[in-house]
């Protein structure tokens, strides 16, 4: 009915038609008994009045100024401030002697947090008893996303790289209370923080049908935006003047603050967004798109993973400093970093790498053209044009042989001029032992006389093993040779400090690890039809057919 007027009169005033709703619904359910049970209609303690023509009034045919002076003639005079303060109120009517908010999600953007600084959020978290330090990290990860071009100003909870989506939970709890209690920021710390408390947010779509309106509480709001949730650090509104920022007693509220486009930004402002389900549906075009979130989510979960990024970071920093670092057995001048055709870029900013979050390393290495090698590299970096596979002993135990069948297995030993025989003799042993009663995963540090570490007579397997187990490591895999084959494997305690650094080469790879080699034979990824050259590993064992070698380190270390 005013589709030309400007949505912030719109939404201004919607709201008397939702209260005269209310008092319509009160009276009729009053007088028959029937219908939505409204019973009671207060603003501010006082029960609604009613008028003569009210009764049978088609709210949706009505001109706004015809329904503000209607809810006023019945008591319904909207004050912004609580009594005589400052302080912004959120109760809109008192609905059944439940205090509400009313508002409309469905139209436009509406503000779930409005420009509030540091010390705002802290108050609120000092009460609620949680620490500001997540939100702190959040937000130091929200300025590196923009200083990065993940995003603009705007951070949608569909963005990939979103820094507010891992904290969920944090965010529900401290959220949902700043939206149903309105705070005197003023007084924290004292009795009268608190100054009022709703028990409802009303959401409509149409004012004046109740049949598209919905109710929420504490219980169930906060995951019914969650999709919804934009956030932005914003200047001016809810921020002290530049002048007053700088003063020693707002070192609390620049610890989030930035300087950008000339003008300090440190408000965080939280904001509920139209839901548009084909933006959500396909991904958000002017922001960044998710084509990297399948190998973020294996970063999650994969410290070893993550750790080969870090040491990458570390070495591009070497090299921009010219520092020094072991590689094998001497100490080079880092000047080259890539992989084997192409040097690694450099990064935008430079940060402690170790303290990021795992989307925003990978992030920074794609775009450094740093990602993760092909399974068909046996180098996962090059220095100095030398190629070095790198292992993390902070992750889960590292995989020499992933899961290969014997056909593949075959083709390696031949390329090598090595016969099949001896791992064929120690296959059956294997499964002789296994089909009996034995385990699956056999280690030669626990089990020293299992099948592969040794024979029947005691003598070890080392010399029937050492080939292989080398040439997957280092040359290539059970399909081909590699393009980028590995001098040194690396193995990693912690990324960025080379003194727990140590290195293998294919001569004592095997030696000094062989305690450390864990062996099975596994039914994951088995193909339909097995070849006869699969056949003499291949055994059922627990209702599936096995047939695939599996060879992991424990614990690379000696």
């Amino acid at each position: 009915m005013y589709m030309n007027i400007h949505r912030d009169f719109k939404l201004n005033n919607e709201l008397y038609y939702v209260v005269l709703r209310m008092v319509q619904l009160r009276d009729s359910y009053k007088k028959t008994g029937k219908g939505t049970q409204i019973q009671s209609v207060k603003y501010r303690g006082k029960e609604l009045g009613t008028a003569k023509e009210l009764t049978g009034l088609v709210l949706s045919e009505c001109d706004i100024n015809v329904v503000k002076r209607i809810a006023e003639s019945i008591g319904y005079v909207r004050k912004k401030s609580i009594d005589n303060s400052q302080v912004v109120s959120k109760i809109d009517i008192t609905l059944n002697n439940k205090d509400c908010s009313i508002r409309c999600l469905n139209y436009t953007d509406r503000a779930l947090v409005n420009h509030s600084h540091r010390r705002k959020y802290e108050a609120v978290c000092n009460y609620i008893g949680e620490s500001i330090k997540p939100l702190d990290k959040m937000i130091n990860d929200y300025w590196i996303c923009r200083k990065l071009g993940v995003f603009n100003e705007d951070c949608y909870s569909y963005t990939s790289l979103n820094p507010f989506l891992e904290h969920k939970e944090y965010l529900n709890k401290l959220l949902t209370f700043m939206a149903f209690t309105t705070f005197d920021y003023n007084k924290a710390g004292e009795d009268g923080f608190i100054a009022e408390r709703i028990v409802n947010i009303i959401d409509y779509i149409d004012p004046w049908d109740e049949n598209t309106w919905r109710i929420f509480t504490p219980i169930n709001y906060f995951e019914s935006i969650w999709k919804y949730l934009c956030f932005s650090m914003r200047d001016r509104k809810g921020m002290p003047t530049d002048e007053k920022l700088m003063l020693p007693e707002n070192s609390d509220i620049r610890i989030w603050t930035e300087k950008i486009g000339g003008r300090y930004k440190g408000a965080l402002h939280i904001r509920i967004k139209k839901f548009n389900p084909e933006i959500y549906e396909y991904g958000f075009k002017e922001q960044f798109e998710t084509k990297y979130s399948e190998e973020i989510k294996e970063v999650k979960v994969n410290q070893g993973e993550l750790d080969e990024y870090l040491v990458k970071l570390f070495l591009i920093d070497c090299r921009e400093k010219k520092l020094p670092v072991p590689i094998g057995n001497k100490t080079e001048v880092v000047y080259s970093v890539g992989d084997k055709d192409k040097e690694y870029g450099v990064p935008e900013i430079n940060l402690k790498w170790s303290e990021q979050s795992p989307k925003i390393i990978v992030f920074i290495c794609k775009k450094i053209n740093a990602g993760k090698a092909s399974s068909f590299d046996k180098s996962d970096v090059f220095v100095n044009h030398i190629g070095i596979s790198v292992k993390s002993r902070r992750g889960a135990a590292p995989t020499i042989i992933n899961q290969t069948g014997r056909d593949k297995i075959l083709r390696v030993m031949k390329s090598l001029g090595e016969p099949i025989a001896p791992l064929d003799r120690i296959v059956d042993r294997y499964w002789a032992i296994r089909l009996n009663g034995g385990k699956e995963d056999v280690s030669n540090a626990d089990e020293p006389n299992n099948p592969f570490c040794s024979d029947e007579n005691g003598n070890s397997n080392i010399h029937i093993l050492k080939p292989l187990l080398c040439y997957i490591a280092f040359r290539g895999t059970g399909t081909r040779e590699s393009v980028a084959p590995a001098k040194y494997v690396l193995s990693v305690g912690i990324p960025d400090d080379v003194n727990t650094w140590v290195f293998y080469d294919e001569s004592d790879f095997v030696d000094r690890l062989w305690k450390a080699f864990v062996f099975s034979i596994r039914s994951h990824g088995m193909p339909k039809k097995i070849s006869d050259e699969m056949m003499p590993w291949v055994r059922e064992a627990e209702g599936k057919k096995n047939g695939l070698l599996h060879v992991r380190i424990k614990k690379l270390e000696e």
